[in-house]
């Protein structure tokens, strides 16, 4: 089921109504989403994602096999429609309640959940955040 970078970006393309099926997307519309889809990709690995496997394609890769496992594939190109979607200004109708699987708003949203879930699990967490105690069972020193 592996797809290559282009067959992602069209799909993407498609599924927000810039392109209609069966029609690629132009020279310049593919290397900007092969662009946007590394850079968000690369903050999203930063941020927790770093066990999807993703590395930077250059243009020259763009007919090549997307570094993505099979189960990765739809979740990220629901992703990158909208990621692509702010890029050309076009709006996707956010999902009516976290229940809803039938808008793209609703898919795009529980893409970004499934992804998170699958792939947050091995992020490092930072605890300094939380509080600690503050001592004995009166306050002050824990000392009885």
């Amino acid at each position: 089921m592996s797809q290559t970078n282009q067959q992602l970006i069209s799909e993407a393309f498609q599924k927000i109504g810039i392109t209609t099926e069966g029609r690629n997307p132009s020279s310049t519309q593919s290397q900007n989403a092969l662009t946007i889809l590394n850079d968000n990709m690369l903050t999203q690995m930063r941020d927790g994602w770093g066990g999807i496997g993703w590395w930077p394609q250059p243009v020259a890769l763009l007919n090549s096999t997307a570094p993505l496992r099979d189960e990765d594939i739809a979740d990220i190109k629901l992703c990158l429609c909208s990621w692509l979607a702010v890029a050309y200004g076009k709006d996707i109708t956010p999902p009516v309640s976290p229940e809803d699987v039938f808008t793209l708003g609703g898919q795009i949203a529980a893409a970004f959940a499934r992804l998170n879930k699958r792939y947050q699990r091995f992020a490092e967490s930072d605890l300094g955040e939380l509080s600690r105690p503050q001592g004995g069972p009166w306050g002050g020193p824990n000392w009885l």
